[in-house]
């Protein structure tokens, strides 16, 4: 036989290893591989700082981070196994499981984290501005981590109400 499998000699802290290493990949390549819509908001151009730019790369620096720890959690099991460490095949079920959990902790915080990193970069704009293009965030979340980080935006300018200037309104009138 060529090719065979036998569950003694399968090393199963190396394979729960490449399950770590698979998830990280996919977090890594997550804030590279964009749609349409994203590539269109975070290259408009903007007065001042860019919120969809800042958003954008906050997005792809919490991506990387939790992406890297799978990653070196994910080698350190492969190093463990290759130096001849060895775990049953519960133990590595047991380990790959986890990931589960890591990704269902990241996805329900990812919006939260990601806007209180963005809004750290506020500098001096209105909060119009800036929640434009947080509108998947919720208004609960959206003031909580305003006052967490205890930013103060500019007050919005009156809006001038549009009258007609006074020789046009004469004519109007006279007509």
């Amino acid at each position: 036989m060529i090719v065979g499998w036998s569950a003694d000699a399968a090393t199963w802290l190396s394979a729960a290893g490449i399950c770590w290493d698979i998830s990280g990949g996919v977090l890594l390549t997550k804030g590279l591989v964009l749609a349409d819509g994203q590539v269109r908001r975070r290259a408009g151009s903007y007065l001042g700082s860019s919120p969809p730019a800042i958003r954008g790369l906050c997005e792809q620096r919490i991506d990387a981070r939790y992406g890297l720890c799978q990653l070196l959690l994910g080698f350190a099991m492969q190093l463990v196994s290759a130096v001849g460490i060895t775990a049953s095949p519960e133990v590595g079920f047991l380990l790959v499981f986890p990931i589960c959990f890591v990704w269902h902790w990241y996805l329900r915080n990812f919006k939260y984290w990601t806007t209180m990193a963005s809004l750290r970069f506020v500098e001096s704009a209105t909060e119009r501005v800036w929640r434009v293009h947080f509108q998947d965030v919720p208004k609960a979340d959206w003031d909580r981590i305003v006052r967490r980080l205890g930013i103060e935006f500019k007050p919005e300018k009156p809006r001038a109400s549009i009258e007609p200037h006074p020789a046009i309104a004469n004519t109007h009138a006279a007509g």
